[in-house]
């Protein structure tokens, strides 16, 4: 038994796939327009305060719409939201991706949704940029995927 290094398994792994998640202008801008309307009529208004708390607030929202991905790494799909990391997919597991425009809470930043059903009646909703290429990445590590769209 060959006991490699930490280094050596990580040259002999395939490159880690990094997709960005779409970003629906519809999604960004209610919150935006809200947070905006408030920081104005607090400046008008003279209050500080109110100041002070939107501003955080505002980066807090907004944080995930630009970091949000999803890695394929190996055979897993891990998955990144803001400050959230979901647990990874195993890529074999998958039965059944969908495309949807479900707007369930999911780590997506788009209404342009894959809906994936993978283990034991496990399901995650996702917004990759371009899901077509996305599905074909899953599809190559899992050709038995059943794809509904």
């Amino acid at each position: 038994m060959v006991n490699r290094s930490r280094s050596q398994q990580l040259i002999n792994m395939e490159p880690i796939k990094r997709i960005r998640s779409s970003v629906s202008p519809g999604l960004v801008t209610i919150p935006v327009v809200v947070l905006l309307a408030v920081a104005f009529l607090s400046i008008k208004s003279g209050d500080w305060i109110a100041i002070l708390i939107v501003a955080p607030v505002f980066l807090l929202i907004l944080y995930p719409f630009f970091n949000t991905w999803y890695e394929i790494e190996g055979t897993f799909l891990k998955i990144r939201s803001g400050f959230f990391k979901y647990p990874s997919v195993d890529i074999t597991t998958i039965e059944k991706i969908s495309y949807t425009s479900n707007p369930l809470a999911s780590p997506a930043a788009s209404f342009k949704r894959l809906e994936i059903k993978y283990g034991n009646r496990q399901y995650v909703i996702i917004s990759p940029k371009n899901r077509d290429s996305f599905v074909e990445l899953l599809l190559n590590i899992n050709p038995n995927i059943q794809v509904k769209k």
